[in-house]
């Protein structure tokens, strides 16, 4: 499993590339809330922990411990959302009850700094508070 911090550097490094969030379906440029991916490819702090061959449509308008527990869909490399947050060593367990709060907690606050965000600049100031909160280092 992932430590925080080297979730934190992995999804911190992406927003570094992010050039607008991603809110939009681009294809209509009808708001559909956060993605976890867009048309053209960006994706949310989460999002970039997803592999393409993993992906689904069907993830958009989950939160992160939702794919979690939803074990009735199955995603692109044929695992359920659990699985496939634990292939992705984003969690230790496959089992809701076996996952710590702390954990749990930290996943859900990681992808609300994107998706409580109106610009990228707000976006950062809230990874800067996650950090203070967890006692996490920002990357260099």
């Amino acid at each position: 499993m992932l430590s925080k911090q080297k979730i934190f550097n992995k999804a911190y490094a992406h927003a570094l590339t992010m050039t607008y969030l991603a809110k939009y379906n681009l294809d209509s440029h009808i708001h559909v809330g956060c993605c976890y991916r867009t048309a053209d490819g960006n994706r949310c702090l989460i999002g970039c922990f997803i592999p393409d061959e993993a992906y689904t449509p069907e993830m958009e308008g989950k939160t992160v411990m939702g794919l979690f527990c939803n074990n009735e869909i199955v995603f692109g490399d044929n695992s359920s959302g659990a699985e496939l947050l634990f292939k992705l060593k984003l969690v230790p367990v496959t089992k809701l009850e076996s996952l710590s709060k702390e954990r749990y907690n930290f996943l859900e606050e990681l992808q609300a700094t994107h998706d409580m965000a109106n610009t990228l600049e707000e976006m950062f100031g809230n990874l800067h508070d996650l950090a203070k909160t967890y006692k996490l280092k920002i990357p260099d």
